[in-house]
């Protein structure tokens, strides 16, 4: 589901920042038809920066977060 192409752009993100690691996620704008196989997975949750504030799972996610 990922191309070679986006894992090279990962990779050399990580190597061009001093952060300690680096981690890909999408946004699902909703659950229907064929993402819903999605809803059972953890949440990221951003700052309002767009920086990673915790991460979160499904079962101790507020509704705002689900």
């Amino acid at each position: 589901m990922v191309c070679p192409h986006t894992l090279q752009n990962i990779a050399l993100s990580h190597l061009q920042s001093t952060d300690p690691i680096t981690m890909a996620s999408i946004k699902i704008p909703d659950f229907s038809d064929w993402r819903n196989a999605f809803w059972g997975f953890g949440r990221v949750i951003r700052n309002g920066e767009g920086r990673i504030y915790r991460i979160v799972e499904l079962k101790d996610a507020s509704k705002e977060e689900q």
